[in-house]
């Protein structure tokens, strides 16, 4: 199988990439210049022989949010969606499935909810991931479209777990503001285990959650990661330092939802890790030697 992805140079994307070669796939990462609208063509060209479509690119949104990043964070999903999505329309052999990013902030704070619960957030995430999600709806209605609703990400070489391991070990780890917050997570694994999943299975489609079926609080998570890297979590970030020093940023870590992942449970996906403890001791473990 062929199988093209955008933002394949990134944490997800490298370890996408490496389960696809392992099982014989042809993988081509997407260059980025091949979204600009001159090379409309062109990208169209390379996407003419694949059967799968994976859409991760997007500019890292822990950066400070200027107006000017936050017009980055936003063009770097929409504009590579809409051009992914108009040259795969302009074929006339089409991929048979797009999977297209997007993340579990697209549903409003303080929720617990599935793939049923329709309303999205009003913040500057949720608006980004409804924008998003519009445009790979606007895929030919000949391909299966997986719109798939990423939770925080633990693996041990890249995004939060690192970051947050340094500060426990400089005794400073804890929980952000009250802590009752949803904190919905996946292990790197399953993330990209459930990818190879919606792959495989012909009839999921639409949104789907990609989180670990424990469901947990910012507290509890601190709670759980104390325990595994033996070190205290006394402290309780306020709120309002956290505005002070991020601004619009903090919203991101003072609010959260509840998430499940109901379609993966409905089609019979195995998570290799729906405990915390037993996803934070394998990856805690693995950033040891790295």
């Amino acid at each position: 199988m062929k199988i093209a992805v955008s933002g394949g140079s990134g944490l997800i994307g490298n370890h996408l990439n490496y389960e696809f070669t392992r099982q014989g796939n042809e993988v081509i990462n997407l260059d980025r210049s091949l979204y600009q609208p001159e090379r409309s063509e062109r990208l169209a060209q390379v996407l003419a022989d694949c059967q799968v479509v994976i859409n991760l690119a997007g500019a890292t949104i822990n950066h400070p949010w200027t107006p000017k990043y936050k017009q980055e964070i936003y063009n770097s999903r929409i504009l590579t969606t809409r051009a992914l999505v108009s040259a795969i329309n302009s074929l006339d052999s089409k991929p048979k499935l797009l999977i297209s990013a997007s993340a579990v902030g697209a549903y409003p704070p303080d929720v617990n909810c599935d793939e049923s619960f329709t309303e999205y957030g009003t913040d500057f995430l949720a608006s980004l991931c409804r924008d998003w999600e519009a445009e790979a709806r606007r895929v030919s209605p000949e391909v299966r479209l997986a719109i798939t609703r990423f939770g925080v990400v633990l693996a041990a070489e890249g995004g939060a777990l690192p970051e947050m391991e340094r500060l426990y070990k400089h005794m400073l780890g804890g929980k952000i503001g009250n802590g009752n917050q949803g904190f919905p997570w996946v292990h790197i694994d399953d993330l990209v285990g459930a990818l190879v999943f919606i792959v495989e299975n012909k009839e999921l489609s639409g949104v789907i959650n990609v989180t670990s079926p424990e469901r947990v609080t910012n507290e509890e998570f601190n709670r759980v990661l104390s325990h595994v890297l033996r070190r205290p979590a006394f402290l309780s970030v306020p709120k309002w330092a956290l505005f002070l020093a991020l601004g619009e940023r903090a919203n991101m870590l003072t609010s959260g939802q509840m998430v499940y992942p109901g379609k993966l449970f409905q089609y019979d996906y195995a998570f290799r890790y729906q405990s915390l403890k037993l996803a934070l001791r394998h990856l805690c473990s693995q950033m040891k030697v790295l």
